[in-house]
């Protein structure tokens, strides 16, 4: 067992690379300080003997993998639905996370903008404007658009009339 913690000690905290410099103090001080984290790992490997000690990296690779994951899902969710005044670009994350920008685009719902809100104690950024934004009485549409007509959920009041208006014979 003491080759495989070894072995896993050199996986984990691999040497640094060689230094060609003349003053390679720096590259002697990460060396020291590898070969010290390697010796802790190689410890802590043969104190769990009992069980193996690959598998127990790996699961616990596999919680903090996980955890990452949970993480960059809630990213994606503040970058899109809370930032101001304009979500960041799929493309820009997509690039970000190493995804494709369906992938960004479905990579989080509704819990995970959820526990967003709660942590940063605000709601997410609606799109629809607000019923008070625009008052019937003196909204005038622009363009050839008759009265009675609702355009992207706005009424068009029946008393504004565009320019040059004229009635149909």
């Amino acid at each position: 067992m003491t080759d495989t913690a070894r072995e896993l000690a050199l996986i984990f905290h691999p040497d640094p690379p060689e230094s060609t410099e003349e003053n390679d103090n720096f590259y002697q001080e990460q060396l020291k300080a590898i070969k010290a984290a390697r010796k802790a790992a190689e410890a802590y490997f043969t104190s769990i003997e009992p069980s193996d000690p690959v598998l127990d990296q790996l699961n616990q690779l596999s919680i903090a993998k996980q955890h990452l994951e949970e993480l960059i899902r809630l990213l994606l969710a503040y970058a899109r639905d809370f930032t101001r005044p304009e979500p960041y670009r799929l493309h820009a994350l997509a690039t970000a996370t190493g995804m494709s920008i369906s992938g960004v685009r479905t990579a989080y719902g509704q819990n995970e903008k959820d526990i967003v809100a709660e942590r940063i104690q605000r709601g997410d950024r609606h799109h629809s404007p607000p019923e008070s934004s625009c008052p019937q009485d003196d909204y005038v549409p622009i363009g050839y658009i008759q009265p009675g007509y609702r355009v992207a959920n706005w009424l068009i009041p029946p008393l504004s009339r565009p320019v040059n208006w004229e009635e149909p014979t």
